[in-house]
């Protein structure tokens, strides 16, 4: 009787390397894109949460509510409505009781901040603050877009006069 071999032959072992070359060269790539996109749109998605919340926020509170781009540390980076500013660090959500755009603590309340991610980049084309008035419609004619992109995708949040968020295609 013969004993039983364990192992691969060379031709198995050469049939694996094969197919794990071709994975690695074609498949990891893909996945890499695959990655990028799914960050992309999962940032769109809490970006268009914070509106939303925001938005409610004005309405619940009969207050101004302010997004501002954060500075980082614990306020806003300013009040400029210049357009295509890029928000790198965040952005700050608080109650405005003076309808003044700037965070004056400790009157104000902060309610929220959020955190961008480092890979993407996120543009809102009216400057450095967005103004949610108590009956939920932006504050004058502020609406606009937010623009989020990395080096493959770009996806955009159009914010309307009435306050609603809606996505781009």
């Amino acid at each position: 009787m013969r004993a039983f071999s364990f192992g691969f032959s060379l031709i198995e072992l050469l049939m694996a390397l094969g197919l794990l070359t071709f994975l690695v060269t074609v498949a990891v790539p893909g996945l890499s894109a695959f990655l990028q996109k799914s960050e992309l749109i999962a940032e769109q998605q809490k970006l268009q949460s914070l509106l939303s919340y925001a938005r409610m926020a004005a309405v619940t509170q009969g207050e101004h509510v302010v997004i501002c781009r954060w500075d980082g540390e614990g306020g806003c980076t300013g009040k400029t409505q210049r357009p295509a500013q890029i928000w790198r660090t965040g952005a700050l959500v608080f109650v405005d009781l003076d309808q003044d755009r700037e965070l004056d603590l400790p009157e104000e309340k902060i309610l929220k901040i959020f955190y961008f991610s480092d890979t993407n980049q996120i543009s809102w084309n009216r400057g450095e603050t967005l103004v949610y008035e108590g009956d939920g419609s932006v504050y004058g004619s502020s609406n606009g877009t937010f623009t989020i992109s990395n080096e493959v995708n770009t996806y955009q949040l159009v914010v309307s006069r009435a306050g609603r968020v809606r996505r781009a295609l």
